[in-house]
């Protein structure tokens, strides 16, 4: 009897060893699990920060694109007030050719004028 009672005592020691053992496993396996959680958090606050930043580069994009389509607007118009002056320039050339050939003829009515009433002037002095 008292080989089993001693048998019985190493298998106590022996179970109460192994359950030790399996505590501090479970210890240590809750450990690595609050690590593993705290990790998570950590990359979930990174991932809420990249999709902020995402965000944030989609709205400038936006900005950008209707800076772009408003300058291209600006360009636009630039472009046909620049017809318009190129158009108008032309006209008051084409104007300012007309305005030279009427001084030109009457430049020349003056001249004939001039020569008609000086041609007079001495045909009245003779008389």
């Amino acid at each position: 009897m008292k080989t089993l009672a001693a048998q019985t005592g190493d298998a106590t020691g022996q179970i109460s060893s192994q359950i030790g053992a399996v505590q501090t496993g479970t210890v240590d396996t809750v450990d690595i699990i609050r690590s593993i959680g705290g990790v998570i958090g950590q990359v979930s606050e990174i991932t809420t920060t990249i999709a902020a930043a995402v965000e944030q580069q989609g709205s400038a994009t936006g900005e950008i694109a209707r800076s772009v389509q408003h300058a291209s607007s600006g360009v636009g118009a630039v472009s046909g007030s620049i017809a318009e002056v190129k158009t108008t320039s032309r006209d008051a050339q084409a104007a300012a050719g007309k305005v030279q050939s009427l001084a030109d003829g009457l430049s020349a009515q003056m001249e004939k004028l001039n020569e008609a009433l000086a041609s007079t002037v001495l045909q009245l002095r003779a008389a």
